[in-house]
């Protein structure tokens, strides 16, 4: 019963708007995609109540088990997030090739975005 607890997950988006994330095949999220691939996404920025601003994503997750489809996303995650130069993720290939082994890509394609930027409210609540 009830909900999943958020996960905090790093992404990147591709070509086509879908968000793509990487997680070990084993982990309990996605024992419950593989049951249920109905997902909700929030991203969000700000410290206080007036500058919040977020966007929420809506969507069903497809799970890809291949290496090579993996190994780019973590690969471009790495370098977004990690601050990985581009060069050394691609002297880090085969290494990162034997961690893609162990992991699934999660790509959603939102059905439906909600929105939302307390910085345009000037103050007034």
């Amino acid at each position: 019963g009830g909900l999943p607890h958020p996960m905090p997950m790093w992404f990147i988006v591709d070509d086509e708007q879908a968000i793509r994330m990487t997680t070990f095949a084993k982990s309990q999220k996605v024992l419950n995609l593989r049951k249920d691939p109905r997902v909700s996404l929030l991203f969000e920025a700000g410290e206080r109540y007036e500058e919040l601003r977020g966007v929420l994503c809506y969507g069903r997750a497809e799970i890809t088990e291949e290496t090579d489809a993996i190994l780019p996303t973590l690969m471009a995650i790495s370098v977004r997030h990690q601050g990985l130069d581009p060069s050394a993720a691609e002297g880090l290939k085969e290494t990162m090739r034997r961690q893609a082994a162990k992991r699934v890509e999660i790509r959603v394609k939102p059905d439906r975005i909600v929105s939302w930027d307390h910085r345009k409210l000037g103050g007034v609540y």
